[in-house]
């Protein structure tokens, strides 16, 4: 990726998603585990009390139960995020012809040495692609603050655009359909579980639809459940948030409450969609995929995979980078 051929104005494009370890190494998912609850739009607490609890109680308790999870979806050629998400960057490069490059959040370098390459290719100008539908604080917004800091801490010389939210965009409710037509049980249930967030990091954007983050989520549900090819598939729908940790009080209903529910009113045909994601990652292989199937063993719940590299998911992107760019990005700091 980041090779091919170079457009006029020495555009490229670069996908920035959340992460993983780089091996299953404790060491790595310590690391991995230390540089995401650290920041400070994921545990919103001040520095020294975020930093002491993260250091020294979550990275050393959790870092065994975090390296089990993985080893349960990773593959032999390594993080399966990382491999759906170059993936979709090489699908993407191939159908646009704009030099297309990846970087993680959360794994130490991913992004200085994305900068790099793409300084050393020569490229003048960069669109920044969140692989993150939808406005949050802990997604979307912590990728891009990271990406502006970065490239202003090592001065590098391209100029820095961002796509904007795209959870309504046409060919991204295309993807969905899709990924429903394909793996939904007829005539069934289906439940859109987005990743839950605190109530206090969406209140200083409720009512603002460019970041309301349950708002957004809600438009994604209503077009995809309205679109025609929904309709045609008789399946009744519900949102619900999964992911919470933590004390503060979060988004609701959980996706564990609502399969509990539906359990107990002998539901037997149940599928669960994540959009949050554009590419699967232990929220959905492991927590929907092997956890939460085989909690709920009784309903043995379908997870629908998310768009990864379809052909549908990489046009989304594609005309994003085309037609919905901003120069200014501004967020409410943490």
């Amino acid at each position: 990726m980041g090779v091919k051929s170079k457009s006029a104005n020495m555009r490229a494009i670069l996908l920035i998603n959340t992460g993983s370890p780089k091996s299953l190494e404790t060491k790595e998912v310590r690391n991995y585990l230390t540089d995401f609850l650290t920041d400070p739009r994921i545990i919103g607490l001040p520095q020294p009390l975020r930093s002491l609890l993260v250091h020294g109680i979550i990275a050393p308790t959790r870092s065994m139960t975090s390296k089990s999870r993985y080893a349960k979806v990773w593959r032999p050629e390594g993080s399966p995020l990382q491999i759906l998400t170059e993936a979709l960057a090489t699908r993407i490069e191939s159908e646009s012809g704009i030099a297309t490059f990846v970087a993680m959040r959360y794994n130490r370098g991913s992004l200085e040495e994305a900068y790099q390459r793409i300084t050393t290719q020569g490229f003048t100008e960069v669109v920044l692609v969140p692989l993150f539908p939808h406005y949050a604080m802990s997604s979307y917004e912590s990728a891009v603050a990271h990406a502006v800091e970065v490239r202003q801490q090592g001065s590098y010389p391209f100029a820095l655009h961002c796509v904007a939210p795209y959870f309504s965009h046409q060919l991204y409710i295309e993807a969905l359909l899709e990924q429903i037509e394909r793996l939904a049980t007829p005539d069934g249930h289906l439940l859109f579980s987005y990743h839950g967030i605190p109530l206090y990091q969406n209140k200083a954007y409720a009512g603002i639809p460019q970041k309301d983050y349950p708002y957004q989520c809600g438009e994604t549900t209503r077009l995809v459940t309205t679109h025609p090819r929904f309709k045609a598939m008789n399946l009744s729908y519900e949102i619900c948030y999964q992911s919470r940790f933590g004390h503060n009080r979060w988004l609701t209903p959980t996706l564990e409450s609502r399969l509990e529910a539906l359990a107990k009113e002998g539901q037997k045909k149940v599928s669960v969609i994540c959009p949050s994601f554009v590419c699967d990652c232990l929220e959905t292989s492991w927590e929907v995929g092997i956890y939460m199937k085989e909690r709920f063993s009784i309903l043995q719940p379908t997870l629908i995979g998310c768009p990864n590299d379809s052909l549908t998911m990489a046009n989304c992107i594609i005309d994003q980078v085309n037609h919905h760019t901003t120069e200014a990005i501004e967020w409410t700091k943490p």
